[in-house]
């Protein structure tokens, strides 16, 4: 998989190549949907990637079906229980929450703020 991402409305996009058909395709990231696209050329695979993305949308509407939003902002994440004690231990050594420590934590490793624009 290619760690570049097409994005259109809060959407995510794959890019991939496909050598034996001469063209790129990819898929809709991070939805529960399986929904692709292709093209010919990178020009002609972002304006497919988002015109498969309206389409989602207006067929999800026509649908009566929710729109699956690629985030939803909540993690559940199994850890080993020595590693969630650990961590407990530390968040309240900083006078946090565990929520708030964690939040704390992951931020830091992506380097994020609430200011920050999303970068695939």
């Amino acid at each position: 998989m290619s760690d570049h991402l097409l994005t259109y409305k809060d959407f995510f996009g794959s890019i991939e190549v496909s050598i034996e058909d001469n063209c790129l395709y990819g898929q809709l990231q991070y939805i529960e949907d399986t929904i692709s696209y292709e093209a010919t050329s990178v020009a002609e695979l972002q304006q497919a990637f988002e015109e498969t993305v309206n389409d989602y949308i207006t067929t999800c509407q026509e649908l009566g079906r929710p729109v699956q939003r690629p985030f939803q902002g909540s993690l559940l994440i199994p850890v080993d229980p020595d590693l969630h004690c650990q961590i407990a231990i530390q968040a309240r050594k900083e006078r946090l929450s565990l929520e708030d420590f964690v939040k704390k934590t992951l931020e830091g490793c992506v380097g994020w703020s609430e200011r920050s624009e999303l970068q695939p």
